[in-house]
């Protein structure tokens, strides 16, 4: 026989995600990042009617309009996700929440799924749109597109699990301007950091240090796609989606159990 309480957790599970769902939906978040992509789809359109004359010029629309969408995508997850317990406690909404009874875990996991997804969707639409759009004059490769889709979906999820684990400890205003910062320029301030301490630790122990810090860039292959380069072997692909996999799982349980301590 099935558990009950497994029955009501796994309904739960799904009860606090459509929350997130329904807030996306209230909020003008999604509709300023809507008018901000209809503005860039209009312009194609533009350039579509005088005439597209070279390649490069497509590639160029292509990966700008896939890159808007990226950050677009990345942008409205966080937003979503940093200020869902925040609010919650402010609101005083999250205590009938958790007396009906809905484990801290599954309400945290709902959370973090549905602003996961909903990154996700957004991000496959508004690319979808610049997909079509855009003239293809040149060959772009179908495995790189899949693993490109795909290694979204694992950055959008770490995204969520880092910044729902920041809200958990500091402001959520605090919490968007680092996780932003972090996504759009971790990659060049991680760089900048073992430069500057290059001279004081070893490149071993940087390394080391270095590799338990999650670095978004490693998983947009926004610019690969549009330059046409093959798909990633199985192995590095596999790596990156096992990267990301165990950094969101550390992120998740790091703050279910910082969660749990907590005096609500």
């Amino acid at each position: 026989m099935s558990d009950p309480g497994n029955i009501g957790q796994t309904r739960a599970l799904g009860l606090v995600g459509r929350g997130v769902v329904i807030e996306l939906v209230r909020r003008k978040d999604l509709y300023v990042l809507s008018i901000l992509m209809s503005v860039y789809l209009m312009a194609v359109l533009a350039f579509a009617f005088i005439g597209i004359e070279n390649a490069s010029t497509a590639t160029f629309l292509l990966n700008l309009g896939l890159t808007l969408a990226y950050f677009s995508a990345h942008l409205l997850a966080l937003l979503l996700v940093a200020r869902q317990v925040p609010d919650d406690l402010e609101n005083r909404t999250i205590y009938p929440m958790l007396a009906k009874p809905v484990e801290r875990t599954t309400y945290l996991l709902g959370k973090w799924a549905a602003a996961s997804l909903c990154g996700f969707l957004v991000f496959v639409v508004l690319g979808g749109l610049v997909w079509v759009f855009v003239p293809a004059m040149e060959p772009y490769h179908t495995g790189m597109l899949f693993q490109m889709l795909a290694l979204q979906a694992v950055s959008l999820s770490l995204l969520a699990a880092l910044a729902q684990l920041l809200s958990l400890v500091a402001p959520k205003g605090v919490t968007i301007v680092l996780c932003a910062l972090h996504v759009a320029f971790g990659a060049n301030l991680l760089g900048f950091m073992q430069a500057r301490l290059a001279g004081l630790l070893s490149p071993s122990v940087l390394e080391w240090v270095f590799a338990y810090v999650p670095n978004f860039s490693r998983f947009n292959l926004i610019t690969r796609y549009t330059d046409g380069i093959v798909a990633l072997s199985v192995g590095e692909f596999t790596g990156l989606v096992a990267e990301g996999a165990i950094f969101t799982a550390a992120l998740l349980l790091v703050g279910a159990c910082l969660f749990r301590r907590r005096v609500l």
